[in-house]
């Protein structure tokens, strides 16, 4: 049994004899155009890759995990080896940033990517010379894929940077390295794109120390007074006391100033009352029995 066979058999897909059949061809393409040696370690796992192909190529369902732990090589070698086949075999993906979007679940971000990959684009032509230029194809996964991931770390997007570095095809130097050119020719796009992240978000110690200010009382003055709520809501309560109807009396019966508890209930003059006429005569009758 071939190592494709087992391959195959292992991922459970012999049911499909087109597969086998598809990852043979892509095999001998990759033997022809990439001798195993000039992969290095990535060579072992060419009938790994292979299959892979062999299954995008007609949309047979597969499990990428269980087939990267048969390949004989860790995940990087996988990946970058991945994408050296594809490129040498014109197999590269074609990745927009809505596709991008749609798959990662934040199409919300998709107008701040293509500022992002706009400004890349026109701050790096003007830095290249025409001959640099002609290498250069900004349409490339890589380039698309890197602005994506830089737009989502700096709007605080989870994103998981392994998946969209298979989603591209692209080994991990390539992507690392047009990363770090992206970071360092649009250091004015990325700070605006981290501010507007800032913004977008109001501390909650912050909000919480604002409403318990708002919701404290005011301070008494020295007098022990309390000043007076500004812009207050709250309608001011009215005393239910009413105010003491003046007594009709003549001049000369003009009394000092009311004071008591009846006067301030219903308003009337204690001194008018039957129980100050009876506390008078009480009085009188004690000042008789002393005298």
């Amino acid at each position: 049994m071939s190592s494709i066979d087992h391959l195959i058999n292992s991922l459970q897909l012999e049911q499909n004899l087109k597969v086998a059949e598809k990852a043979r061809e892509f095999l001998e393409l990759v033997n022809f155009k990439l001798p195993t040696a000039s992969l290095k370690q990535g060579g072992v796992c060419k009938p790994a890759l292979c299959v892979q192909l062999a299954c995008e190529s007609l949309h047979e369902e597969f499990s990428q995990p269980a087939l990267i732990s048969l390949s004989g090589v860790p995940l990087n070698v996988y990946r970058n080896t991945l994408a050296i086949v594809k490129r040498s075999l014109s197999l590269d993906n074609q990745v927009t940033i809505d596709e991008l979007g749609v798959q990662f679940g934040c199409t919300q971000i998709t107008p701040s990517v293509a500022q992002l990959m706009s400004a890349f684009r026109e701050k790096w032509s003007s830095m290249l010379t025409a001959a640099q230029l002609t290498s250069v194809d900004f349409e490339q996964p890589v380039y698309i894929a890197t602005a994506f991931y830089k737009c989502c770390k700096s709007l605080g997007v989870r994103i998981d940077k392994a998946s969209i570095i298979t989603i591209c095809g692209c080994p991990n130097n390539q992507f690392n390295g047009v990363l770090k050119v992206l970071e360092q020719i649009c250091k004015e796009e990325i700070k605006a794109l981290e501010d507007s992240k800032k913004g977008a978000k109001t501390p909650k110690k912050k909000k919480k120390a604002q409403e318990e200010m708002d919701t404290d009382e005011p301070v008494s003055t020295e007098n022990g007074e309390k000043p007076p709520l500004e812009n207050s809501k709250t309608p001011v309560q009215k005393s239910p006391v009413k105010a003491a109807k003046p007594i009709q009396s003549d001049p000369a019966q003009i009394q000092g100033p009311v004071s008591g508890v009846a006067a301030m209930i219903s308003g009337i003059d204690y001194r008018h009352t039957r129980k100050y006429r009876e506390y008078l005569n009480w009085k009188q009758s004690i000042l008789t029995e002393i005298q």
